[in-house]
């Protein structure tokens, strides 16, 4: 790829290419980390180790280099902080360190949390140090590829579990209950699986395909006149990434998919297709509506939609569980207006005395770091999204303008950015995207001028 062969032109190895390397082996190797990791467990061990090592490479050896480097050049930092969505960033990493300990959950717990919260934010605060320090443009298009080819192999591998492999191949590699479940399954019938492509739950791979489909959608219409041979590839991709988005059975990701691609196309297309795409829309709308009312009774509907068995009498369905979900939320919010602290909900509590399990993510950040954590999260995605607004000239910000806004509407029923494949990527491009263009040279030339 040329534009990594840009980045590493100067062949001398220093903090920049060190933090350039650890960067892009974190972006490269994110949508197939699980396999990864899960192979590596079930072999040798050490699970918390292996499952860290993103972790281990941005806290434990890029961060202490970002210091050295902010050091050496001190104008990075006085860009950092310029930006007002860093200043909100840094504040709400803040709050989640003053609350390790509040909880009294453990130290596995509370550590496991703060990493949950705050990695894809530290990302992309280093995702924003690169593109200051680096060429932005280059670095851009370098990480754009990489995710476009992660994203292939995800909606690759997951067309052949829905077609061709059999439901528990990924169990020959080590996933089991000890690991990571090798197919899930709706309402325990093995009739209709749930596929987890190369990522560690189908409700993970509902919420990443949000993300993946409007970088699609740009890379198609961007490429599509470089000849019958693209075309064809691209057909192939869309057909295996619409397929494995049904296969993930998240139906809050498929609605936020639609949202994100429909949002995508207005921002990109002209008057002309807008208009015959609405067109179609509606058209689409009426037939879908029509099915939907005819086989409202057929057992598929019942289980594609509602996730529900009829011929099992159960009390307890994931529609009840989300809406216990909210409950529970919002009771704890009301009692506990300053958090129970991090690693209280989701996956870090049950390292910890009791397991709570908060579906929206929005709520979990308030129910962890209290109304003011939540609110200071809220505003980050908002300044994000204005901030990508304002680069209407960069196709990849409208990309991911609409992915935000989807990813946002399937967190009110999943808890999104916990998934680190989905934030740090997501986090780490759009670093990256809104970084403004400086020059460090001429900068620092003017800073010796005025000191004169």
């Amino acid at each position: 790829m040329q534009e990594i062969k840009k980045l590493f032109k100067n062949k001398k190895i220093n903090s920049e290419s060190i933090l350039l390397f650890i960067f892009l082996l974190i972006v490269a190797l994110l949508p197939i980390h699980a396999i990864l990791s899960t192979w590596t467990i079930s072999n040798f061990g050490h699970s918390d180790i292996i499952k860290s090592w993103k972790e281990i490479l941005l806290y434990g050896l890029a961060f202490p280099l970002i210091i050295w480097t902010i050091y050496k050049r001190p104008l990075v930092i006085q860009r950092i902080l310029k930006e007002n969505i860093n200043v909100v960033v840094l504040s709400f990493i803040t709050i989640n360190v003053f609350l390790l300990g509040y909880s009294s959950y453990g130290l596995r717990s509370e550590t496991a949390g703060f990493i949950f919260n705050t990695r894809f934010l530290a990302f992309f605060l280093f995702a924003q140090i690169l593109a200051i320090i680096l060429n932005k443009a280059v670095l851009e298009k370098a990480v754009f590829w990489i995710i476009c080819i992660g994203g292939s192999v995800v909606s690759i591998f997951g067309l052949l579990q829905m077609t061709i492999f059999p439901k528990n191949i990924l169990s020959h590699i080590g996933y089991s209950k000890t690991t990571i479940l090798p197919y899930y399954t709706i309402a325990n019938n093995s009739n209709f699986v749930r596929i987890i492509s190369t990522l560690r739950g189908p409700n993970e791979l509902g919420a990443y395909m949000v993300f993946w489909l409007p970088i699609l959608l740009i890379v198609t219409l961007k490429n599509w006149d470089r000849g019958l041979k693209f075309r064809y590839i691209a057909g192939m991709i869309w057909i295996a990434s619409i397929i494995t988005l049904y296969g993930s059975g998240s139906r809050s990701a498929i609605i936020a998919s639609l949202a994100s691609v429909s949002i995508a196309v207005y921002f990109i297309a002209n008057k002309q297709i807008k208009k015959n795409l609405l067109i179609i829309t509606l058209i689409i709308g009426v037939i879908a509506s029509i099915a939907l009312i005819a086989g409202r009774n057929t057992r598929f509907e019942q289980f594609t939609l509602l996730h529900k068995d009829v011929s099992v009498q159960s009390g307890t369905t994931s529609n009840y569980q989300h809406y216990q979900s909210l409950k529970v939320a919002l009771k704890i919010i009301k009692e506990h207006p300053l958090g129970l602290g991090v690693g209280t909900t989701n996956v870090p509590s049950t390292y910890g005395p009791q397991g709570l399990t908060i579906e929206n993510y929005f709520l979990e950040m308030m129910v962890e770091t209290g109304i003011i954590g939540g609110i200071l999260f809220l505003l980050i995605c908002i300044i994000l999204a204005f901030e990508l607004w304002k680069n209407q000239d960069d196709d990849i910000a409208k990309a991911l303008l609409a992915g935000l806004i989807g990813i946002s509407i399937a967190a009110m029923l999943l808890p999104a950015w916990e998934d680190e494949t989905l934030s740090m990527l997501f986090w780490g491009l759009a670093g990256i995207v809104i970084t403004k263009k400086i020059n460090l040279k001429e900068q620092n030339h003017k800073i010796t001028l005025n000191n004169k």
